[in-house]
């Protein structure tokens, strides 16, 4: 089932507040070292502070000890600020997990996001590693038309990049394929390329950025931008 995303976000008040309160358990590590021998970490605070509001592991539910905000990869190509949520870790799962099963830091600038939302993956592939759209829309590189049409006949989209926009560059083209007959969009890579050949055409733009603004389950948003 596909769920639009509410764009809700986590300022950085919120986010300050979340790691504070992972930071007060974590303070509280060495005394439960001391004194809570044959008791969970978790038992130990429940215990010793009955009135601590304990924020536990995403994991496992034993008391975390820490908290990194997750963005949105798409946020920073539609302006949206703020953080998607919170991932917080004990310190088994940290060192189990590391970043966690669902999200990926982004190489360029280091922050840790969600790779799916619903149905739609939002990680831009970018030479085998996974970058958040805003870096990856900086290391993209115009392909030339005629490349695009030829792969489009072909069958093929190895042009196409998963970012719901490019900052920059103007969208030329866009149009919703699926390869359900009943679809009511395109449902034929021959008739997008075909779309798209007019759209350069009419434009005048022999480079253009094939991209996929928008996944669901059996259809997906295509957009063509370029530098004009």
């Amino acid at each position: 089932m596909y769920v639009a995303d509410s764009l809700k976000r986590l300022n950085k008040e919120a986010v300050a507040a979340a790691i504070a309160s992972v930071d007060k358990q974590n303070e509280l590590i060495d005394s439960w070292k001391d004194a809570g021998e044959g008791m969970t970490y978790g038992k130990y605070l429940e215990s010793e502070y009955p009135g601590l509001d304990v924020v536990s592991c995403d994991y496992c539910g034993e008391p975390a000890i820490y908290a990194e905000p997750v963005y949105n990869p798409a946020d920073g190509v539609r302006s949206v600020e703020g953080a998607y949520g919170m991932q917080y870790m004990c310190r088994n799962c940290l060192d189990n997990y590391g970043d966690g099963d669902e999200n990926f830091r982004c190489p360029s600038c280091d922050k840790l996001f969600i790779a799916h939302h619903s149905w739609d993956f939002l990680a831009v592939d970018v030479d085998g590693e996974y970058y958040c759209q805003a870096c990856a829309a900086e290391r993209l590189e115009p392909v030339p038309v005629e490349t695009v049409i030829r792969q489009l006949k072909a069958g093929r989209t190895k042009s196409w990049v998963r970012i719901n926009a490019i900052p920059g560059k103007e969208l030329i083209w866009s149009g919703e394929f699926s390869q359900y007959s009943d679809f009511p969009g395109h449902t034929s890579l021959d008739e997008v390329a075909a779309a798209v050949q007019a759209a350069a055409d009419e434009r005048g733009v022999s480079e253009v950025y094939p991209a996929i603004t928008q996944g669901y389950q059996f259809a997906c948003v295509l957009g063509v931008f370029a530098d004009v």
